[in-house]
């Protein structure tokens, strides 16, 4: 049990050292490079093209690497009060539910006080698969992201070769980001693309809010400061 003990140790310590050599020397390590892509069908018994969600698995360590940085990165924000207060996913202590909570509650309030009450709602597609890598590393890095990361993170992305996974195992031709046959996006399956979309999310509502009008709630009494509330988003999802 002891030698087993010690053994777990030493590649812990061998994958931390391996981190640490990325870290500082902005290096992407070859394994890192081959990601297969899986598709699973949304429907059960129907393939249809647009009907499938597009997973990427990523090495374990490499999705811890990244996990390690956002995860700092997300306190700051948080400690901070960087992040436009309509976002909610991949915010801590925010939860699916209450943006929802919040949409019945204004409806409810236009149909008892009569009101006019214009709704957008707006569910990107494949919303991973879309975002701008060079855009996203510039805006994390305007939000308190290391240069180094961002480094490492834009060179994996450009370097990366895709395999598709099906029933009849994995694909020996493969294809990766070019100039002519671009590939964005860091796909589901990353950890930092949650991040990635809630502080590109963040920018984007926050510019939104210089030139919209919101919808205003003002309590009759007086007791209460007036309230505008203007887009609600959870992750793609937007209000």
């Amino acid at each position: 049990y002891d030698n087993i003990v010690e053994k777990r140790e030493a590649i812990i310590e061998l994958h931390y050292l391996m981190l640490c050599i990325s870290d500082n020397h902005k290096y992407v390590y070859e394994r890192w490079k081959t990601i297969v892509t899986q598709m699973i069908e949304k429907d059960p018994g129907s393939p249809k093209i647009n009907r499938l969600r597009v997973i990427h698995l990523y090495e374990c360590d490499l999705n811890l690497f990244i996990g390690l940085y956002f995860r700092k990165l997300s306190q700051h924000l948080e400690d901070n009060k960087l992040l436009n207060p309509g976002t909610y996913g991949g915010c801590p202590n925010r939860r699916a539910i209450d943006p929802v909570i919040i949409d019945v509650t204004q409806t409810e309030i236009a149909m008892v006080t009569r009101r006019p009450l214009i709704r957008c709602n707006n569910d990107l597609k494949q919303c991973f698969d879309r975002l701008m890598s060079h855009l996203v590393q510039l805006n994390q890095q305007s939000y308190g992201l290391p240069s180094n990361i961002a480094k490492i993170l834009g060179d994996f992305l450009q370097q990366a070769i895709y395999k598709i996974k099906t029933a009849m195992g994995i694909s020996e031709r493969s294809y990766s980001h070019t100039r002519e046959h671009g590939v964005f996006g860091t796909g589901q399956g990353s950890v930092m693309s949650m991040y990635s979309c809630l502080t590109m999310l963040s920018r984007i509502i926050d510019a939104h809010m210089k030139r919209s009008h919101g919808a205003k709630y003002s309590d009759p009494t007086g007791a209460l400061r007036d309230l505008i509330i203007r887009v609600l988003g959870f992750m793609d999802d937007n209000n």
